[in-house]
């Protein structure tokens, strides 16, 4: 089974790139380098400059395309979301291997019902 991701900006130079999964961060191998360095890829989200105070917040938040709130007094995403709800980003999860764990499972049930409906039809037959 193929997946095609939407288009993402890569968090170290900027540009449009196609992910091959779906939490593919970076355009190349470059990038990700680059982004370790600069501690991009440790977390995702809003983030606390290190040695700053409120500004901080607000430089990173930008950084990262997050909207963060002005009074830098801990707001939570759940009041901004409510407010600015297109400011959050969308989660990007790889549920791949729990969809080829349920059509595995679904298909599994399904062999087992048809061989019941055809052991039930060769019963009869033979009676």
């Amino acid at each position: 089974m193929v997946r095609s991701y939407g288009a993402k900006v890569c968090i170290a130079c900027r540009k449009d790139f196609i992910p091959r999964s779906g939490v593919q961060r970076a355009c190349s191998e470059a990038c990700r380098a680059e982004a370790r360095a600069k501690g991009l890829m440790a977390q995702r989200g809003r983030r606390k400059a290190k040695g700053s105070d409120s500004g901080g917040d607000r430089e990173v938040g930008e950084e990262l395309g997050v909207r963060v709130a002005g009074n830098g007094q801990g707001s939570t995403r759940r009041g901004q979301a409510a407010q600015h709800s297109d400011d959050v980003p969308e989660l990007e999860l790889d549920l791949t291997p729990m969809e080829d764990y349920i059509r595995a499972l679904v298909q599994q049930e399904v062999r087992n019902a048809v061989r019941d409906v055809l052991r039930e039809q060769f019963q009869e037959i033979l009676k």
